[in-house]
């Protein structure tokens, strides 16, 4: 087992984080203001190269016929330095049949990013091991399932326990363990010449607190945010300071999968309009 603890290096942190402020932006107010300050960065369904894909393999909606949604979560990261594997959701047979049918060979991933250890997003890790001998493994330090370590390790795996921020590759980076709800995850994070695109898991940690770091990480705004935001069973209330939090950070747009609550998704669609990125199985999201 190997561990990772390469910390960023930052400058000081000019960045305003305007906590108070955002919960006192009233709801309807929220559009006018999101469409003031956000700029064009066009999230576009197709594949294209030179610049970050995201394809959506595993999630509890659906997107394109044929493919099983199912409660979990896995994307692909392609066009970057190298081919990235975000979660694997629950069930193996359920995350192959629908890379099959997508024509993704789990060979072709050199990285295996899994953001915390519940089943519904390490279930299908074994499965591309076994096809996939030189895929390298990165957990969050704080990984708990110790059956499921042994048994990553037994298939000869390069094994990587993630203490601190750490670059994955050109432009790629994990914002290090962060704890939340007894358990600790990790987000991913892309660079672009607009700012940083976010890929969350369950964001147990709390959604706005992982803008929060990666923006302090990187000196640079989140322009993306996308996955799952663990409000499947929250308040009104939450929901409202949440999306509240995504404005006042100046989040351009916002894909909400997974864990995230229906009346969320809803708000978000009418304060966002077309910026709001309709996530599912079988999305691709080409980033510019």
């Amino acid at each position: 087992m190997e561990t990772v603890s390469t910390k960023l290096r930052t400058g000081s942190n000019m960045l305003i984080h305007p906590k108070d402020r955002r919960r006192r932006i009233p709801l309807r107010i929220l559009a006018a203001f999101a469409a003031a300050i956000f700029f064009t960065w066009p999230a576009k369904d197709a594949c294209a190269q030179n610049r970050p894909q995201l394809t959506v393999l595993y999630d509890n909606y659906p997107f394109n016929n044929g493919l099983i949604a199912m409660n979990g979560f896995s994307c692909l990261i392609r066009g970057t330095e190298k081919t990235i594997l975000f979660d694997t959701g629950e069930r193996e047979n359920v995350l192959l049949y629908n890379m099959t049918t997508l024509k993704i060979n789990p060979a072709a991933v050199d990285i295996i990013m899994i953001s915390h250890d519940h089943a519904d997003h390490t279930g299908g890790l074994l499965s591309i091991l076994a096809a996939n001998k030189k895929a390298k493994v990165f957990l969050p330090d704080g990984f708990s399932d110790f059956d499921l370590l042994q048994r990553i390790q037994a298939f000869g795996a390069r094994t990587f326990l993630v203490k601190q921020p750490t670059q994955l590759c050109k432009d790629v980076f994990s914002t290090g363990p962060m704890q939340g709800h007894g358990l600790y995850e990790q987000s991913l994070v892309i660079k672009g010449p607009s700012g940083l695109t976010l890929l969350c898991g369950c964001a147990h940690p709390g959604i706005a607190n992982i803008i929060e770091k990666s923006m302090t990480l990187f000196q640079k705004r989140v322009v993306y945010v996308l996955g799952g935001f663990h409000l499947s069973s929250a308040s009104e209330t939450a929901i409202s300071d949440t999306i509240r939090s995504f404005v006042a950070f100046g989040v351009a747009g916002v894909g909400a999968a997974h864990c995230s609550n229906a009346e969320m998704v809803l708000s978000l669609q009418a304060i966002y309009g077309p910026k709001y990125i309709q996530m599912g199985v079988g999305r691709t999201i080409a980033l510019q």
